[in-house]
């Protein structure tokens, strides 16, 4: 706050987007209180995953700052469930569902100008190709989804595994594709920088899969949907509740292998209608849309 009052006229201003709950609508808050300019406050991961969860002492911080903004937006449906159901006090529910709204991230116009129209159906199960494309590191939960493939291929699939991302589970990565011996169906490619080179590896892929144990959204997924790929994704994280479950794929608990491979069967049931149907919902993130939303927001709320 110090340093904002040292660098910015903030009198000018009548109107603040705070994008983080507990550290920008801190500042917001005591904006308010001292000079009367409304705010708007986002509601992302860390907000929920680290302070209300393990911050016990800021929240009824947290509260007194959703009290008193103008509008909270949410990044996803099942954050904002999450939020209310778990942290929030029930006198306080109905006033925050009031000026409560969803408003998701928007896709790179990479991926909305090179929509994948063109997808052949699948006719056939003999192989099945499956990608993830993150951060190689404990949350992004490459290590179950190992056992995923592994459980596909006692099952009797011919499954091939497509890992993009650098990061510092790689040589337990390693390790554990040797110790289920999928050196010949699994391969690691590093960082892939080149938009065109992963839109080619989403083209040659059936299924996206990424079980995170948190996810604030996950862009990732809607670029695999760009391409005409079912996701699986996280159950009450990133992009749950956006879609009715089986419409686009399925979300899972992060932690259950054998759960993930029975939603996956169900994907490969009707692959084909997901696949246009995750391709018919990607122009919900388009940036433009999105931004039309925030503009409307803002021109709503009294100065």
């Amino acid at each position: 706050l110090k340093d904002l009052e040292k660098n910015v006229d903030v009198k000018s201003f009548n109107l603040i987007h705070a994008h983080f709950l507990f550290s920008d609508g801190g500042v917001a808050y005591k904006l308010k209180k001292k000079y009367g300019t409304n705010y708007i406050v986002a509601v992302r991961n860390t907000d929920i995953n680290f302070f209300f969860k393990y911050a016990l002492h800021v929240r009824n911080y947290g509260i007194k700052i959703l009290k008193e903004a103008s509008k909270i937006i949410f990044i996803s449906p099942s954050y904002k469930e999450y939020l209310f159901n778990k942290y929030i006090p029930k006198k306080y529910i109905q006033h925050f569902r009031k000026k409560s709204h969803v408003i998701p991230n928007g896709l790179d116009n990479y991926w909305l100008e090179n929509m994948y129209f063109e997808r052949p159906k699948k006719q056939n199960f003999e192989s099945l190709n499956i990608i993830s494309v993150g951060d190689l590191n404990m949350n992004k939960n490459v290590l179950t989804s190992l056992k995923v493939i592994k459980l596909l291929k006692d099952k009797g699939y011919k499954v091939k595994f497509d890992i993009v991302g650098e990061g510092p589970l790689k040589k337990t990565i390693s390790k554990l594709i040797g110790d289920l011996s999928l050196e010949n169906d699994v391969k690691l490619h590093g960082y892939i920088n080149n938009k065109d080179k992963l839109r080619d590896l989403y083209r040659k892929s059936d299924i996206y899969l990424m079980p995170s144990i948190t996810e604030t959204f996950g862009l990732v997924y809607i670029e695999a949907m760009s391409q005409g790929l079912p996701v699986i994704y996280s159950r009450n994280q990133g992009i749950d509740g956006f879609f009715k479950e089986g419409h686009i794929g399925f979300s899972v608990e992060p932690s259950c292998p054998e759960l993930i491979v029975g939603k996956i069967e169900e994907i490969i049931k009707s692959i084909n209608n997901m696949s246009i149907n995750a391709i018919n919902s990607v122009n919900e993130f388009n940036w433009f849309n999105i931004a039309d939303l925030y503009i409307k927001f803002y021109q709503r709320i009294e100065p």
